[in-house]
């Protein structure tokens, strides 16, 4: 008995990876001479390979300069020899060719990706593709290496006898990613990145548990052909079988050898592997264990340890050598291995077919040819051996392969200078219609811009880098090698890979056509599972730190890469402007109580970090709170209002997180957040897995227009805490203002070298996390914008609130305006001035006081209660915000400090719009149109009363009531035109539902009737001359005469002595001028004496003094709120005995005030007053102070003067400090002062209203009485349509004047000024009337159609109409069409669509009907709708009632009901267990009840199919799959999903469906799973009747199994005697499908005539046939019920 062998094969596992300073620091372009040209050939064998001279020509081969002594062939960076054959003339021409020896692709160059060269388990296979490449090139000077030809004689020497022939087989039936840590864990599942041990393409496994023994199969064999042809009398076959472990545990294997199954003899026994260790067992077996046929079978069997469950092996190689004759067998080419010999060898070859040659190929770099002779079919040839064993290939001749050419340019020899890399494909580079002639090379525009970060791009060609740096061969060593050769030669930052790639297990290498799969291999990634991290790790010799942060965009299509870089170039540009950036949202998961809790805590934590200083970021935890495997949560408001960052950490995969806020792309998730685009940090296992599978990552990145534009997340198995640790690294930097406005991909590179710096002992788990904790996107875009604090205001942070929640109107008293002041930088402890201006439709600006607020760390709000009084709120209403006027604080950015809203304040109650106020008619019937303030009222009920007196009580009285949808008309007659030429009407008009308010709130208005007259504008009697603009003038309704009334200024002051408690802060100080605070914003220094002038006329301050060139609030003169109007004076300047008295600031400030001025000194801090010169003190009593109660001031009292320029000194009041109590020190005092200040009693001014608009000006005329003593300045000023205004007729005399020189284009609107004097008597000049008059223009009124004008409630997807009709009031027509302009925004959504449409022009009296489609998709909440007709077109009488403001106008429901849907198998429901075809048809039918969102897409439905056990992985059906197809919902039919799998083998099965609606709403709780069995063998069970026995009627029921429904089935029934009685045939039956049956057709009890059969106990049989063949029988417990002819028994039993 043979011994048999015990193998034991152990290895030891370095616990540290260290740089691989086993392989030289190739860069693989150091053969290439970059002046030459040169032509790449692929070989995918072992052959001999033809170059013709024409192939070459055709390839573009100058041979200018190649002779046949200059070409040179390559491979792998190393010469090869040739044979060229010139005909014999010394030059390459036509009809000539070059041979070489090419090679089929193996893994030699593979062995540079692993951790250690032993690691490799052999190099007999490429780990991505088989074809590998030779370049040809002419040289200058030296001759290229030549094959050696062999022409020795065959005297005397005697055939080779046999030589060793060599199968191989290389086992690549599934790829093994060798070690799994921690070594010897049996659940270990973390892997290397970088190539480890036993990984590799191997066998399928060899499994011995608990399955593999109830099957008995715990073995595995392989069959070995073509083992003919031995000489045994040479020696016995040997056999060499690799074995490579394949899960993290001991294992004990044994090797059988047989010519068959049943024949089989133990040669190996306890071989013995660690792990995933691997080795060799060489045996020499016997001839016998080979069959006659050639046919060795060699059986694995793993047969494991007692106390390990689970051994798993797979095989890498096996190889037979054996002892063979020399013998072609009729091939054309061959491979004999001489033995060895001294001096030459003859080879002579029987059965060659055709004239052949042969190759000495030992050294295939260094060929050697022998000339040969065949005589018959017997090739003679003689090799040189040398006393070694020599490989000779023989090749027929005429059989040679003539491959590819193609030229190729090598393009990256100087890389210096460049500080990006872009590596990337050329399929990315293809157009994208209407946006990128090449969207990648407009990345790399924009990263060279200086918007991008002018940075030095290098654009590299991933195809090309294989021909540079590997050799031509596709392997990620060439990406690797660039890398590391520019950084030998640049300073490289960043490192941007565009395109999707493949793990290597994928092989999509070796498809025939790799850019035809749905999920191309574009740029390949480093390592298994997948890193590009590895391609930068250590270049600079530190270990497992990346020396370039790198990142890939993992797309396959050019239109990816433009969404992506549109979506770069807005977030870079904007991020300055981004407070949203500071926006955090944790999502926390988790599936046991423990982990939910843990996880938790982990978010909580990573928020802690960064909320605090510096950062200061606003962080919203989110958790699950179940156990459920999957929790959604819909984050879409917040993504929208913009987030920073995501980061989750829970349980993942590539495809979802166990707290799923679904994809970007699914429009039901509601996600929109153009502009404001996020970034993530998916803790969890497999998140970044985008080289096997699709990602939601890259669904987020790709999106057009929104989601995000970086994701950190791991592409493998991720160990919790180790994610902790590397997450909380990140959070570190992120809160470090040395780091957080770094860019992503250096915060990435620093995070790893402190998470490995930090990690007491590093393993083998760290080491995987920073390799495959990948970043994907743009690893230079930043994620903040600023290091410093950075307050900043948009318009959207800008709003109004009610206070007393009803509407803001014009009328409100008053409103609150809320400003959200955001910091989008670090936190600071500086507080922050907050300035407000009103600007109103008219121009007017009302400049609101400054507040303080206390440093914001991320965003606070602050409210301005705001009163409507005194002036005409009506209309627009421009608030300009400004944050930090004074710029006191140092910012990241001083532009982002203001912003602008607008809100339009409506009119409360109603309207009246024609004829517009003041109007001048001439016709003695009028229609008086009124309309809703607000246009957005309708069917409501207006009051009109005209009357002749503005009393409205005279006899001539007029009442209507008048309806309308928001505008009403009422035509009537005048007073008769014989009464008087000229008559003013007074008119008014109220809701009629607002009468009995107290007082009744009338609308005013007033018209003019003047015979024979011009249309135009006139105030004409005393009663009609308001709505002015008075100043220092009034109108004495008792007397209806105009005096002068005078203007009041109040003044109010409070300060501090040096002592009191706010004598140290300067801001305490208050200075108000009407009201209005002007310290604040820019408060006076302490130790300061300030000063503020008052105009005697007009009571306005002024300032005296400024620097020049210095504006406001840097000018050492001047403090408070800008304008500046203080004027400050600092001790330094008042007591300074060096400052002549004509250079005395104090001096020119007295001098710069008019005579009879006021003037208001204060002090603040301070202030030495024995200290000031003689000078100062005399000029204080120019303006009135008293020089005894300055010298009897004390340092630091407070002092307040009060007196005007020309006064007697002494008589100024003056305000200095009280001692409080007991207390007499007067520096804590706190003194006040009041004034006010009465001016201009001899003089005014009056304003007309604005007066227009005109098409055409007429005629003006004005009655103005002057007393003797009396002046006045009359202008007439032009308005532009921008309200700018110019004086056009200045100081004018005349009474009477025709402005129809004035172009109505440029000034559509004039205004009157007149100024009044009387110095002498004070009395008023008195203003009768005035008028001008013009043509007009259009005037449109738009009024809502609808009946509800507020919460109409729609389904979404409801398709709504808005109806609208512009109404022309006027009697002149738009000359052509209007535009209509309409805004939707979704309150829910913060989305705002803009569009537009046209309507007709609208002649005078008439109008138009439009109608505004609305798409509800989408807009679930209440949606705001506002339309402007005449936006900015033609000009109006007023543009105000162009517009409709509706809030809340529409309120879309949020369809949340669930479909349902249904799942059959070849049309028919199954229930769990039934049996089903082998390629049954999967339809699944999804109901929805929602009329108007019909699903048109695959989004959300999951089918997943695979077998039924315990831990088996369902695998996901792809909708690319050609056997599936889905038919999307209509109107009329339902979203429909076929499946129909290919042949299933034998098996139970389960099958899961999970869909969505177009809403979003799931099909269910979870998903509809059912299992099902298949049995691909045709059986049949026998039929049953049901019921048996039965009165009326009975089915049958069966199973059927099998691909094929039978073609041919009858039943028979027979009496007990044997006759028949009814013969049921299969038309009868009905359809019949695989799987269970029960016919549709009943059996009656009645015969082939139709009579009755009587009760009793009859006999049936069933005969089947398919195409022809009988089917096989089914077993059942049933079948006892049968004799063994098949007959089964009813009854029948009335």
């Amino acid at each position: 008995m043979r011994r048999l062998s015990k193998v034991i094969f152990l290895f030891i596992v370095s616990l540290m990876i260290f740089p691989q300073a086993a392989h030289a620091q190739l860069i693989g372009n150091e053969w290439i001479d970059y002046s030459r040209s040169y032509f790449k050939i692929k070989t995918g064998s072992d052959d001999i390979y033809r170059l013709t001279y024409e192939s070459l020509l055709a390839s573009g081969y100058d041979f200018s300069e190649a002779g046949a002594n200059n070409f040179k062939l390559f491979h792998r960076g190393k010469e090869v020899a040739i044979s060229v054959n010139d005909g014999g003339d010394g030059a390459f021409g036509a009809g000539d060719y070059i041979e070489f020896f090419g090679k089929k692709n193996d893994g030699t160059q593979d062995t540079e990706l692993f951790n250690f060269p032993t690691d490799q388990i052999h190099k007999f296979y490429n780990l991505f593709s088989d074809t590998t490449a030779f370049f040809l090139t002419n040289s200058e000077g030296a001759a290229g290496k030549r094959m050696e030809v062999l022409n020795e004689s065959t005297a005397g020497l005697t055939p080779v006898q046999s030589h060793t022939n060599e199968i191989l087989q290389v086992y690549t039936s599934q790829f093994s990613f060798g070690q799994y840590y921690q070594i010897g864990n049996p659940s270990g599942e973390v892997k290397l990145s970088r190539y480890d041990r036993g990984q590799m393409f191997v066998s399928d496994t060899i499994m011995r548990n608990e399955f593999t023994l109830r099957s008995g199969k715990t073995y595995r064999d392989f069959v070995i052909n073509n083992a003919t042809l031995g000489v045994q009398t040479q020696g016995t076959p040997r056999l060499t079988v690799q074995i490579v472990g394949f899960n993290n545990r001991l294992h004990n294997t044994s090797i059988h050898v047989g010519p068959d199954t049943e024949n089989l003899r133990t040669i190996s026994q306890d071989i013995h592997l660690n792990y995933s260790n691997f080795g060799t067992d060489t045996k020499q077996i016997e001839w016998s264990d080979i069959s006659s046929t050639g046919r060795l079978i060699v059986r694995v069997e793993a047969v494991g340890f007692p106390e390990i469950p689970d051994d798993r092996v797979a095989v890498g190689y096996i190889k037979l050598s054996f002892p063979q004759e020399v013998d072609a067998q009729a091939r054309d080419k061959l491979i004999f291995n001489l033995p060895t010999k001294a001096g030459n060898s003859l080879v002579e070859i029987e059965n060659v077919v055709g004239e052949s040659d042969l190759y000495d190929i030992t050294d295939y770099r260094n060929i050697r040819k022998s000339t040969t002779t065949l005589t018959g079919s017997t090739l003679s040839g003689v090799v040189k051996s040398n006393n070694e064993i020599r490989k000779v290939f023989m090749k027929r001749r005429s059989a040679f392969v003539t491959p590819s050419i193609a030229k190729v340019t090598f393009n990256y020899e100087d890389v210096t200078d460049n500080n990006y890399l872009i590596i990337s494909h050329p399929e990315l580079r293809k157009p994208v219609a209407g946006r990128y002639d090449d969207p990648v090379q407009a990345y790399i525009d924009y990263r060279s811009s200086i918007e991008g970060g002018n940075f030095n791009v290098l654009y590299a060609d991933v195809t090309k880098l294989y021909d540079e740096f590997s050799y031509g061969e596709y392997t990620p060593l060439a990406i690797r090698r660039f890398v590391r050769h520019v950084y030998n030669n640049s300073d490289p930052e960043y490192l941007f890979i565009i395109g999707r790639g493949r793990r290597v297990d994928n092989q999509v290498q070796r498809l025939p056509n790799p850019l035809a799969v749905s999920r191309r291999d574009l740029v390949p990634t480093m390592g298994a599972p997948g890193s590009d991290i590895l391609y930068t790790q250590a270049l600079n010799g530190v270990a497992n730190i990346p020396t370039i942060p790198v990142g890939r965009l993992s797309v396959n299509v050019s239109t990816s890469v433009a969404n992506y870089l549109d979506k770069v170039k807005e977030k870079e540009a904007s991020l300055k402007d981004s407070p949203w950036t500071k926006n955090f949202v944790h999502l926390s998961g988790g599936l046991t109580s423990d982990e939910l809790v843990r996880f938790k805590g982990f978010i909580e934590g990573f928020g802690d970090q960064v909320s605090a200083d510096y950062l200061g970021a606003n962080v919203n935890n989110v958790s699950k709170n179940t156990n459920n495997a999957v929790q959604k949560f819909n984050i879409s408001e917040e993504v929208n209002k913009g987030v920073g960052l995501i980061t989750f950490f829970g349980h993942s995969s590539s495809s979802f997180t166990d707290i799923d806020i679904g994809t970007v792309s699914n429009p039901s998730n509601g996600y929109n957040n153009r502009g404001r685009y996020t970034a993530f940090i998916v803790n969890g296992c497999r998140g970044g897995e985008i080289f096997d599978r699709t990602s939601f990552g890259e669904d987020w990145l790709s999106a057009e227009g929104k989601g995000a534009v970086n994701f950190i997340a791991h592409s493998d198995v991720g160990i919790s805490n180790s994610l902790r640790d590397y997450t909380a690294e990140f959070y570190k930097l992120l809160a470090d203002t040395l780091w957080m406005t770094q860019s992503i991909g250096n915060i990435q590179k620093e995070t790893i070298k402190n998470y490995l710096a930090n990690n007491f002992q590093i393993d083998q788990t760290d080491i995987a996390a920073v390799e495959q904790i990948l970043l994907q996107g743009d690893p230079a875009i930043p994620l903040f914008g600023h290091d410093k604090v950075d307050y900043t205001v948009r318009t959207e942070d800008i709003f109004l609130r009610s206070k007393d929640g009803r509407e803001i109107t014009a009328a409100s008293p008053f409103f609150e305006l809320g400003v959200i002041v955001n910091n989008g930088g670090r936190t600071s402890t500086d507080s922050l001035s907050v300035t407000v201006n009103r600007k109103l439709d008219d121009g007017t600006v009302v400049n609101l006081p400054s507040v303080k607020v206390k440093p914001v760390r991320y965003q606070d709000t602050v409210f301005y209660e705001i009163a409507n009084q005194g002036l005409d709120f009506f209309g627009e209403n421009r608030f300009e915000v400004i944050l930090d006027a004074e710029g006191s604080v140092n910012e990241g950015s001083e532009l982002n400090n203001s912003a602008e809203a607008s809100f339009f304040f409506p009119a409360k109650g109603t309207f009246n719009t024609a004829p517009f106020n003041f109007q001048t008619i001439n016709s003695t019937s009028v229609d008086l149109v009124v309309q809703s303030a607000d246009l957005k009222l309708n069917d409501r009920s207006f009051v009109v009363q005209i009357d002749t007196v503005n009393t409205f009580d005279s006899p001539w009285k007029k009442e209507q009531v008048l309806t309308g949808k928001g505008i009403a008309t009422w035509n009537l007659d005048l007073v008769p035109a014989t009464v008087n030429d000229t008559i003013q009407y007074y008119w008014r008009s109220v809701f009629q539902d607002e009468l009995i308010v107290d007082p009744i709130p009338w609308e005013n208005s007033y018209f003019t009737y003047i015979e024979n007259s011009v249309r135009g504008w006139a105030q004409t009697e005393f009663d009609q001359l308001t709505n002015l603009r008075l100043s220092s003038v009034a109108k004495s309704e008792e007397n209806e005469v105009w005096v002068f009334a005078g203007t009041t200024t109040s003044i109010e002051i409070e300060t501090y002595g040096s002592e009191h408690a706010s004598g140290q802060r300067a801001s305490d100080v208050v200075v108000n001028v009407n009201g209005q605070a002007i310290i604040p914003a820019n408060p006076c220094n302490l130790s300061t004496f300030n000063a503020i002038a008052f105009n005697k006329d007009s009571g306005q301050p002024y300032f005296v003094l400024q620097t020049d060139g210095v504006f406001d609030e840097n000018d050492p003169l001047k403090c408070g709120k800008s304008p500046s109007y203080i004027n400050s004076f600092t001790n330094e300047s008042l007591s300074d005995v060096n400052i002549a008295p004509a250079q005395s600031l104090m001096r020119q400030y007295v001098d710069g005030v008019d005579d009879g001025d006021f003037v208001l000194f204060f002090s603040v801090g301070q202030l030495n007053y024995d200290d000031w010169r003689t000078d100062v003190r005399d000029d204080m009593e120019r303006v009135g102070a008293s020089r005894f109660t300055i010298n009897a001031l004390q340092t630091g009292e407070p002092y307040i003067m009060y007196g005007r320029k020309g006064q007697v000194a002494g008589q100024a009041q003056e305000v200095v400090g009280e001692p409080i109590g007991a207390d007499d020190n007067a520096r804590k005092a706190r003194i006040t002062f009041d004034a006010a200040i009465v001016a201009s009693i001899d003089s005014g001014s009056v304003q007309s209203p604005t007066i227009g608009p005109a098409s055409a000006w007429g005629r003006f005329t004005k009655d103005i009485e002057l007393g003797a003593t009396d002046e006045i300045t009359f202008d007439i000023v032009g308005v532009a349509p921008n309200g700018t205004e110019t004086v056009l007729f200045p100081n004018i005399a005349f009474d009477d004047a025709d402005l129809s020189g004035v172009d109505p284009v440029q000034y559509p609107y004039l205004r009157f000024y007149v100024v009044m004097k009387d110095k002498s008597l004070a009395t008023a000049p008195q203003l009768k009337n005035w008028s001008v008059s013009f043509a007009g223009v259009p005037e449109g009124v738009v009024s809502l159609q609808n009946d509800k004008n507020t919460n109409i409630e729609l389904e979404e997807g409801e398709p709504f109409n808005a109806q609208f009709r512009f109404t022309n009031i006027s009697e002149y027509s738009f000359q052509g069409p209007l535009e209509v302009r309409y805004i939707l925004y979704n309150q829910n959504t913060r989305e705002e669509i803009t569009a537009t449409l046209e309507i007709p022009a609208v002649a005078a009296g008439e109008f138009v009907d439009f109608t505004i489609p609305v798409d509800t998709k989408g807009k679930v909440g209440l949606n705001d709708m506002e339309v402007f007709v005449n936006n900015g077109g033609e000009l109006e009488q007023y543009f105000n009632n162009n517009v409709i403001r509706l809030e809340g106008f529409y309120n879309v429901l949020r369809d949340e009901t669930n479909p349902a849907i249904d799942v059959t198998f070849d049309g028919v429901n199954i229930l769990d267990g039934d049996i089903v075809s082998p390629r049954p048809l999967v339809a699944l039918e999804l109901r929805d009840n929602n009329p108007y969102l019909l699903k048109t897409d695959t989004l959300g439905v999951e089918i997943k199919l695979g077998a039924a056990c315990d831990g088996c992985q369902l695998q996901r059906i792809n909708f690319s799959d050609p056997n599936v197809t889905f038919t999307p919902a209509t109107e009329n039919s339902n979203y429909r999903v076929q499946f129909q799998p290919d042949g299933l083998e034998d098996g139970v099965y389960s099958l899961q469906v999970e869909a969505t609606d177009a809403s979003g709403n799931q099909s269910g709780i979870g998903p509809y799973t059912i299992t099902f069995e298949v049995i691909n063998e045709a059986t049949v069970t026998n039929f049953y009747p049901y019921p048996n026995p039965f009165s009326s009627s009975t089915r049958f029921v069966f199973t059927l199994t099998g691909t094929e429904v039978p073609d041919q089935v009858t039943i028979q029934i027979f009496t007990v005697s044997g006759k028949v009685v009814r013969e049921i045939t299969q038309d009868e039956l009905g359809p019949i499908r695989i799987g269970n049956n029960i016919t549709d057709y009943a059996w009656d009890g009645k015969d082939e005539f139709g009579d009755q059969l009587a009760n009793g106990t009859y006999l049936y049989r069933v005969k089947l046939k398919a195409n022809g063949q009988d089917l096989g029988a089914r077993a059942t417990k049933g079948d006892r019920g049968f004799n063994k002819l098949g007959f089964g028994k009813l009854v029948i039993l009335r």
